[in-house]
């Protein structure tokens, strides 16, 4: 489950900036401006379907979670939790890794192009987008974490102690 949860948002993310690349094999110059516009949709589009992986996957997780704690089976509500923690980070690390490679291929093409200009707003809205990843990964793990110690006020940023670090 949590590898083939990697494995989908990465593919989503492979598939989903493989066209603006393309442009690259043509014998004419691309447009830089289509090729800014489809890298930054492609790159936001991928992101925030890894995002809602994410909520799916914490949803779920917490849905398990509450049910062991009411059944009264605390160590295995941990264990569990524990598990969401990894899978959350491990899609998390998979999904910025993959944006990151498919915005520098982004980037470098426009600086061939001699569209300086473009490459930095593009770099600015993979930034963007890759930051809203963080954001939903941490807030994810944040839930996960009150659901198993709901007295505990939230834990950190990265993982509410869930996982023992």
């Amino acid at each position: 489950m949590q590898r083939s949860m990697v494995m989908w948002c990465t593919l989503v993310v492979t598939i989903g900036t493989m066209r603006a690349p393309a442009a690259i094999g043509q014998d004419q110059k691309p447009d830089p401006g289509a090729v800014a516009k489809r890298c930054i949709e492609s790159i936001h589009n991928s992101a925030e379907r890894c995002q809602k992986r994410t909520t799916r996957q914490t949803e779920h997780c917490v849905s398990q979670i509450k049910t062991l704690l009411a059944d009264g089976k605390t160590e295995r509500a941990e264990h569990v939790a524990r598990k969401c923690v990894q899978r959350i980070k491990r899609l998390r690390h998979a999904s910025s890794a993959r944006l990151k490679q498919r915005c520098e291929r982004c980037v470098r093409l426009l600086h061939k192009l001699g569209e300086n200009e473009l490459a930095k707003r593009v770099r600015g809205a993979c930034e963007g987008s890759i930051k809203n990843l963080h954001k939903a990964s941490q807030h994810a793990l944040r839930t996960i974490h009150k659901t198993i110690q709901p007295d505990s006020g939230g834990g950190g940023a990265d993982n509410g102690g869930a996982d023992g670090s």
